[in-house]
């Protein structure tokens, strides 16, 4: 976008306006959106299909790192009088394509907060500048990322672990009376998450901490929860990424092909990856094609596998060198593909981006259909539609990338 689209679309003030981009296409295309302050400051997510909009959404994000800096989230109606709610306080009405921009206006963290309409929206987490861990030191980073509604959410999940070698999970809760076991991650309550993951109530959430000792965290519940994981601020010699966040889906929700490519940003960042999650007894059919040419399997990484739970779970660190060339990962046991980017610079600094690649989405708790279609006829790739989605802006450059 050149400087006069960025003015028409990002949105400064906490309110309503119609700042906000539709997406449509004549053949299914994907497509991601990055954003950020500077070049340091940036993060970058998945944009749904429409279908998959809902009426009810948690949030997840962190805390701000200032008192004049804040947490918020972005919704965007796709109807006419599409009322908004926040705890149960109706909010503003909006009509298709406006935007309710939401910030916390104090040092806080909106994680956990319902926020539901009449109308299906989008909703985006839309951290201002968080550090992770709050007790860090450091300059944070913006975090963007859309997050799925309640009724796709599922019960069953594995988040893997990125180069940085250590994840922050936040799983939130939407049904009271919900109990949680996990493998392979630690319990932090610093930031507000619960002590315990027995009897949780609906807008509670836990904090996880997991390393790639752990070989990632498999989280089990007995009712549906979302899951976000974040990288955290390395502040170390050489600072390597800064906070961000993705969205991590359920392990049903795995689809058998992904299609990326890595964001051509002006900065370049160091290094990008594909992290590929799938199980474990059929990994080595884990097959990838770049740029058009033959699928091979996966190389340049290593596999690390979580063997403590129902079903082993194993992922894969994947280096995207070629930078002008898109991906297609391939295992017909299903996979999940995570991106993201990372900067190394001296001191405090770094830069990093986090997001959802590639994935299925189906209601996992009741059936749907979508222009008359049942959704176990849909297609799997959730990113490939042709009329994708609104979507906010809160400041700075955005791509479009579409496959």
């Amino acid at each position: 976008m050149d400087n006069t689209e960025k003015l028409a679309v990002y949105n400064q003030v906490t309110g309503k306006t119609d700042k906000s981009v539709r997406v449509t296409a004549s053949n299914p295309v994907s497509v991601f959106a990055f954003t950020g302050l500077s070049d340091h400051l940036n993060d970058a997510t998945n944009v749904f299909p429409v279908t998959a909009f809902g009426t009810e959404y948690y949030a997840i994000s962190y805390s701000s790192c200032s008192p004049t800096i804040f947490d918020a989230y972005a919704v965007v109606a796709t109807q006419n009088d599409t009322k908004i709610y926040h705890d149960g306080i109706e909010q503003i009405t909006l009509a298709a394509g406006e935007v309710y921009y939401k910030t916390t206006l104090v040092l806080g963290d909106m994680t956990g907060a319902h926020i539901t309409a009449t109308h299906p929206v989008a909703f985006f987490a839309q951290c201002q500048r968080a550090i992770i861990p709050i007790t860090n030191f450091g300059i944070g980073n913006v975090l963007f990322q859309q997050l799925a509604p309640a009724h796709t959410w599922g019960t069953r999940f594995f988040v893997p672990v990125s180069i940085i070698q250590i994840e922050y999970v936040r799983i939130v809760v939407s049904k009271s009376n919900t109990n949680i076991t996990q493998t392979g991650g630690t319990i932090k309550t610093e930031a507000g998450g619960q002590p315990l993951l027995t009897n949780l109530q609906a807008g509670e959430f836990v904090e996880l901490v997991i390393t790639q000792g752990n070989k990632g965290c498999y989280i089990e519940a007995n009712n549906p929860i979302g899951v976000c994981s974040f990288m955290r601020d390395d502040t170390g010699p050489y600072t390597i990424g800064a906070a961000s966040q993705v969205w991590i889906p359920a392990i049903k929700q795995s689809t058998p092909n992904v299609l990326t490519a890595p964001f051509e940003y002006p900065i370049m960042y160091d290094s990008y990856y594909a992290l590929v999650v799938t199980p474990t007894a059929t990994k080595n059919n884990t097959k990838v094609s770049i740029g058009g040419a033959p699928a091979v399997s996966l190389s340049g990484g290593e596999w690390h596998d979580h063997s403590a739970m129902k079903t082993s779970m194993s992922y894969y660190n994947f280096p995207l060198t070629d930078h002008t060339a898109y991906y297609i990962f391939s295992n017909p046991a299903g996979i999940i593909v995570l991106g993201y980017g990372v900067l190394t610079v001296p001191g405090p600094g770094g830069a990093s981006h986090y997001y959802l690649a590639g994935s299925g989405m189906r209601n996992l708790s009741a059936a749907f259909t979508a222009n008359n279609i049942p959704y176990t006829e849909l297609s799997e790739h959730i990113f490939c539609e042709h009329d994708i989605t609104f979507f906010p802006l809160w400041r700075g450059y955005t791509l479009l990338r579409e496959a």
